[in-house]
């Protein structure tokens, strides 16, 4: 193996060993348990952890290079292991896996099959082609990220000579972790970091479902996703849109299943991702305080007091603070002007731009139904499902229908009352980051249906301390 291949191994196995550590410090795994079929979870909450981290460690002034990203991710996975010893060992709960029929063993397959193929397909296109230079990518993620790489931080100066310095620093942290451990500015070798990043977030997915829905409903579900055109196509993109979609699709998952079994894990779990989107964008600060606030509501209303416990969430959204704060003391714009921030409470201005909120709801809302059909088929099979368990499974039924409902909504708004050109500015945004809410609401469509099909339809008992909702005993 080459240098550049060494690096890339050693940052994808202390990815996965910090993403592995953190679940089993809050109770979700057992230490050495099933960890093939974890290793995406495990991928996907390292990228999360040790990405806000990193970006944690930067603002505070400390550098960026290999041994302080080796001293950092080992510390945060020994200090998660120490937290998961302490943890009371308790018996994992079975999975009940009732027998199936000959239909549902023939759509599992396919559906696995096809995840695998698309999966494979994505991961050989990454290291075949070359990366995309996209405008966006090279005016202000891949220029940031090779600040970082050079300079080891976030040089102010620098910073805000790209575009839009006020963007959260996660996404270019984790790019410049990659060239520190690749031995060079390379940014060809992103497209298979994000594959694997996209990869890591279906079988994550999968594996979380598996405690709650069948497989010949999972793995078809992912399998329409991930073969979308739309969907395929960005696995190897260096925007940060998809990964923000994979933050927020999980997040969203994890919460509902604390909502269902109060597993205090799934919070802890939650958390993390919503960190991660929120230092990727500020749409992640957005849509992760929308998707906090409707999980404490929904968790006040279900739960009573016990509930309350799900404020933790807030931690997410409330870490953009630090970024704000970073930006304010190192003198860096931390706003658009082009929002028109300061008139957002004037109803004139309101009222005499409202032909641009009806037209980007009407875009937004047309938008999916101009491409490939697996879109509008996620789509509707997702509004059939949520009509069909309304009454099923109710209060989660209207969590998810609030968080997607008010995500798009504020998307719209701010369109509404932005002074850029409305025609480009949503042909050119609302496809990638409206596709955050596409996934999302692919993401928990079989949670809905799993939920509303358990033949007990009651929560699965949750013990004090909430381990082994991921890694149970299997058949």
């Amino acid at each position: 193996m080459t240098r550049i291949e060494l690096g890339l191994l050693a940052n994808d196995v202390l990815i996965l060993a910090v993403g592995y550590a953190f679940l089993f410090a809050v109770g979700l795994v057992r230490l050495g348990s099933n960890l093939l079929w974890l290793a995406g979870l495990s991928f996907l909450t390292g990228w999360a952890v040790l990405g806000t981290l990193l970006s944690l460690a930067l603002m505070a002034g400390i550098p960026l290079e290999v041994w302080t990203t080796l001293v950092v991710a080992s510390g945060a996975a020994l200090a998660c292991v120490a937290v998961g010893r302490r943890r009371r060992d308790q018996e994992l709960p079975a999975i009940s896996r009732p027998k199936q029929g000959r239909l549902a063993v023939v759509a599992t397959v396919i559906g696995g099959v096809t995840i695998a193929i698309a999966a494979a397909a994505a991961l050989v296109t990454a290291v075949k082609s070359e990366w995309d230079p996209n405008l966006d990518l090279l005016t202000a993620w891949l220029p940031r990220a090779e600040i970082i790489y050079y300079l080891h931080a976030i040089d102010p100066s620098q910073w805000s000579s790209f575009l839009d310095p006020w963007y959260p620093p996660l996404v270019p942290t984790l790019y410049a972790t990659t060239f520190e451990f690749a031995g060079g500015f390379h940014p060809s070798l992103l497209s298979l970091q994000q594959a694997v990043l996209g990869v890591a977030f279906i079988l994550a997915a999968l594996a979380i479902l598996d405690r709650v829905a069948p497989r010949w409903i999972t793995f078809p579900s992912f399998a329409v996703l991930i073969t979308a055109p739309w969907f395929w196509w960005r696995l190897t993109s260096l925007l940060p849109d998809q990964a923000l979609a994979y933050m927020l699709g999980v997040a969203g998952l994890v919460t509902l299943l604390w909502l269902h079994d109060r597993r205090v894990g799934w919070l802890c779990l939650g958390t993390a991702f919503l960190c991660a989107a929120t230092l990727t964008k500020l749409e992640g600060a957005a849509f992760a305080a929308i998707l906090a606030i409707v999980i404490v509501v929904s968790g006040i209303v279900v739960h009573r007091r016990k509930g309350l416990v799900a404020l933790v969430l807030l931690v997410g959204p409330l870490t953009s603070l630090l970024w704000r704060a970073w930006l304010g003391a190192h003198h860096v714009a931390s706003s658009n002007s082009d929002l028109n921030q300061s008139q957002l409470t004037s109803p004139g201005f309101l009222f005499d731009r409202i032909h641009r909120l009806t037209y980007a709801i009407k875009y937004m809302l047309e938008a999916p139904w101009q491409g490939d059909y697996r879109t509008p088929a996620i789509i509707f099979i997702a509004v059939a499902v949520t009509i069909a368990v309304v009454r099923r499974i109710t209060a989660i039924t209207i969590a998810v229908i609030a968080w997607l409902t008010l995500s798009f909504l504020a998307l719209a708004a701010t369109y509404w009352t932005a002074t850029i050109d409305l025609h480009f500015y949503v042909a050119t945004s609302a496809s990638r980051v409206g596709g955050t809410i596409i996934v999302s609401a692919a993401t928990i469509t079989p949670l809905l249906l799993g939920l509303a099909l358990r033949s007990d339809g009651e929560a699965v008992t949750a013990t004090s301390g909430g381990e082994g909702a991921v890694s149970a005993a299997e058949d």
